[in-house]
């Protein structure tokens, strides 16, 4: 039965219900029960007796597709079974939630929890406020962070604020406002950095190969060379594993390996 109970409401369709002043509903089993809301479009089997309605139950708000849900103020979900539940949100795509205030979801699966936060992508988190994650799988939780890559934020650990993250299965650091490269495995479930900067320190974890000049106007700290690496010559360097061209050390002199 279709029927139009609010003021100034309308329902088309089939099994449509506009209960909200001057809402609209149409399609199949579509409910606009919000103030001046919009549903439109068909309704979804999420088990083998269970269903799931297109429904615009917020002030102002506005589902359409398969199975959506606009739940908050002004809010906005289009596709299939997304969810728009905070304020001035919006879902697009399949299953993707906003759940935070002014936040959006898009893409499979993502979720945007935080205070005006982006999720992009495929199974995307982004929990902190201003966070922004695009890839898949990624998990982002400091404030104002953004994620891009796979598998970054997964490891459990601490992040800080105001991260730029990229690359894979990144290790998480609780510094604010780091640069990081992940190069781990998102496959294998581990976790890694090729590369934090942070504060006035960039650690590199690898090798690092310069094409033309690099300058040092601050000290050089050869950590490795000075702690491990003291051989009498080329022979005995060769044999402790330092390759052509590397550094090494004979007692306080610094030599690199030739033969």
């Amino acid at each position: 039965m279709t029927i139009a109970s609010g003021t100034g409401s309308h329902a088309e369709g089939r099994s449509t219900l506009a209960s909200g002043r001057a809402s609209h509903a149409e399609g199949w089993f579509a409910t606009a029960s919000g103030d001046y809301s919009h549903a439109e479009g068909y309704n979804v089997q999420t088990g083998p007796t269970t269903f799931q309605s297109t429904v615009a139950s917020g002030l102002g708000s506005h589902a359409e597709g398969f199975g959506n849900r606009a739940l908050g103020t002004g809010s906005h979900a289009e596709g299939r079974l997304t969810q728009a539940v905070g304020d001035y949100s919006h879902a697009e795509g399949v299953e993707t939630q906003a759940n935070g205030e002014y936040s959006h979801a898009q893409g499979n699966q993502t979720v945007a929890n935080g205070y005006a936060s982006i999720a992009i992508g495929y199974q995307n988190y982004s929990q902190g406020s201003f966070t922004f994650a695009a890839g898949q799988n990624n998990n982002v939780t400091g404030t104002g962070s953004a994620v891009f890559g796979i598998g970054n934020g997964g490891d459990g650990n601490p992040e800080g604020n105001g991260q730029v993250v990229v690359g894979e299965s990144n290790m998480s650091i609780p510094i604010s406002g780091a640069f990081v490269v992940g190069n781990g495995s998102y496959i294998n479930s581990t976790f890694s950095n090729l590369l934090v900067a942070g504060g006035t320190t960039v650690e590199i974890t690898g090798s690092l190969n310069i094409t033309g000049s690099a300058t040092i106007s601050d000290k050089l700290i050869l950590t490795a060379v000075s702690t491990s690496l003291d051989f009498l010559d080329d022979a005995a360097a060769q044999l402790g594993g330092v390759p052509l061209g590397g550094l090494y050390r004979s007692g306080s002199f610094i030599l690199i390996r030739l033969v």
